[in-house]
């Protein structure tokens, strides 16, 4: 069977600087996507085409390792609306010329999902979607509703990485139990798991591992320093992640510069997989202030390493994994000003009594 994965997006607009750097810093070795396309590839029962749009003006194709990465000209290349998303005139003349035999959408998108959606069913080629994040219903908002309904409903498999999820579907968009398929997302055992580390400057140390971008609050996350140098004055926070979101990210360093705090957050850009463990064991509590969750993959692997996480209540993937006060603390918004100091004062009682279960 032919596949093709498409990420209906430019990746300048998720904050990567180029198509190939992309592909270079999520490779197969240590990003379990590409790791289950290269099985694909590699044993030639099945052909992965991964797709994405390019800002670009040419197609071009890149092959790394068995997979083959095709880029294709996205109409407007520097802008993404969530409501329209992105897309390309080349899309589906690709997908018709090729023999395409079965799309996977990467996210749900906005309208030209909708548009393709609907020109794969009447070309009879069944697609999937995979929920990273729970699509949120708005009651005044017909449009992007009008666009997730119908995607959803035409859909031949519906992949999520939580039951919660899958449950949020059914009882949101009325869709067949049949067509939801749990695919969580795995993580590196051999990589992610306690080791010792050599402590850095400041305690208690704090990391955050997420994108910056509004949706994973990192600002929040930046906030509690106000409450927890009040009691540990050497407190500090390091964020891991590529700034997806150039005004969010300015925005986050103001906030730093008026609140004094540019000695205690630490900006450590995109960290690669091999190298996020040195992070975790280094830290003292993971701040995962996300509003709307898959499975959060950072929570699992801090928790590997036996790191405690405070993550926000009712977000998604954490309330699955996180057992309240045994092995982090799951908190509301307003809660969490007050509640990760507490949690910085209990996370070492917290952390020996993980080590021990």
């Amino acid at each position: 069977m032919k596949i093709l994965q498409l990420h209906n997006y430019t990746q300048n607009t998720t904050g990567y600087k180029s198509d190939e750097e992309w592909i270079g810093l999520n490779n197969p070795e240590t990003d379990c996507q590409r790791c289950a396309w290269e099985a694909f590839n590699k044993s030639k029962q099945h052909e992965v085409i991964v797709a994405s749009l390019t800002p670009d003006r040419q197609q071009k194709s890149i092959k790394r390792g068995h997979t083959e990465y095709v880029f294709f000209p996205a109409a407007l290349p520097n802008l993404y609306i969530g409501k329209i998303g992105q897309f390309s005139f080349h899309l589906l003349n690709y997908i018709l010329q090729n023999q395409i035999q079965y799309v996977v959408f990467h996210s749900i998108g906005g309208f030209f999902n909708y548009h393709l959606s609907r020109r794969l069913k009447r070309q009879q080629i069944p697609y999937a979607i995979y929920f990273h994040w729970r699509p949120k219903k708005h009651r005044l908002d017909f449009f992007a509703n009008f666009f997730h309904k119908r995607i959803i409903e035409n859909a031949a498999l519906l992949m999520v990485q939580t039951s919660a999820m899958g449950e949020y579907l059914q009882a949101n968009y009325r869709v067949d139990k049949a067509k939801v398929y749990g695919m969580p997302m795995g993580i590196r055992t051999d990589w992610f798991k306690k080791k010792p580390a050599k402590k850095t400057k400041g305690y208690p140390r704090l990391l955050t591992v997420a994108r910056i971008v509004k949706n994973k609050g990192i600002l929040e996350a930046v906030a509690c320093l106000n409450y927890i140098k009040k009691e540990f004055p050497e407190a500090v926070l390091e964020l891991a992640g590529i700034e997806q979101d150039p005004d969010y990210a300015q925005k986050v360093r103001k906030y730093i510069a008026d609140h004094q705090l540019e000695q205690s957050v630490i900006f450590s850009g995109y960290v690669d997989n091999e190298k996020l463990p040195e992070k975790y064991n280094s830290a003292d509590l993971m701040i995962f202030p996300s509003n709307n969750e898959g499975l959060a993959k950072a929570v699992i692997e801090s928790m590997a390493c036996q790191v405690p996480v405070v993550a926000i209540k009712n977000s998604g993937g954490p309330d699955e994994i996180i057992q309240d006060h045994k092995d982090g603390w799951l908190v509301s918004y307003a809660e969490l000003n007050q509640r990760v100091p507490d949690s910085t004062t209990k996370c070492n009682t917290l952390t020996e009594s993980f080590r021990r279960s």
